[in-house]
């Protein structure tokens, strides 16, 4: 399906890309009918969604599980984390479309649906939210806490109007979030130009994933140049 829609998006996005990627798209800027996919993803990764979470993004690979980055606080303490499920919970939605018949296999029967829906469901637990997941944590320090969130509320305070983000489905799309006083900021990104802000944005998420894989200090060397070129670029 999100091959079908991609060629529609290219001429927009190939037009508004360049200098829209310097901020984020508005969060409801999206496909219509993947609402449902939208709400599984927050199921199955609901802990990137717990009271103590100051920032976050989902990424949303088109081929890959799906994953959330984030920072929470417990306490006076700040961990980075990330989430990633072991199965793609975007064939769920697949299997869904399939069985209704909104996505239809080549062929000259119905046999090759029924086959397709068999092989999708024998690789998928019986409900999305019995998903193996992989986690990881670890502390970091409140200077590094800070130097994201200021990162992240910088984006997420200067989205960019709806006419001017560029979008698609293939590739992959990046929802950020983070809670202000008694409302949630939220911005979107699909496959940002390389050097742009929003690619600086995805890369520094990317390097908090990864030091929480690693405790490289290269990695949080990584983090406060980007968010450094966030905010003062």
């Amino acid at each position: 399906m999100k091959k079908r829609l991609f060629l529609a998006c290219m001429i927009g996005c190939i037009n508004g890309g360049a200098i829209a990627q310097d901020r984020l798209a508005p969060a409801d800027k999206q496909e219509h009918g993947l609402e449902t996919y939208r709400e599984l993803v927050r199921r199955v990764l609901g802990e990137a969604f717990a009271p103590d979470v100051k920032a976050r993004v989902i990424v949303e690979p088109s081929f890959q599980p799906e994953l959330a980055i984030g920072l929470r606080q417990r306490g006076a303490s700040f961990e980075l984390f990330s989430i990633r499920p072991t199965k793609h919970i975007w064939n769920f939605q697949l299997l869904d479309m399939m069985k209704t018949g909104k996505i239809q296999t080549l062929g000259p029967s119905s046999r090759n649906q029924e086959a397709e829906i068999k092989k999708l469901e024998a690789g998928l637990p019986n409900n999305p939210e019995q998903i193996p997941l992989k986690r990881c944590k670890v502390s970091v320090e409140q200077s590094i806490a800070k130097t994201i969130l200021s990162a992240w509320s910088h984006m997420l305070q200067n989205i960019a109007p709806d006419d001017e983000a560029p979008f698609g489905l293939d590739g992959e799309s990046y929802y950020f979030s983070m809670p202000v006083s008694d409302r949630e900021l939220m911005g979107q990104t699909w496959s940002p130009r390389q050097g742009s802000r929003a690619d600086k944005f995805v890369r520094m998420s990317f390097a908090m994933r990864d030091f929480c894989q690693s405790q490289r200090d290269s990695d949080l060397q990584t983090i406060s140049s980007l968010a450094k070129q966030i905010v003062e670029d």
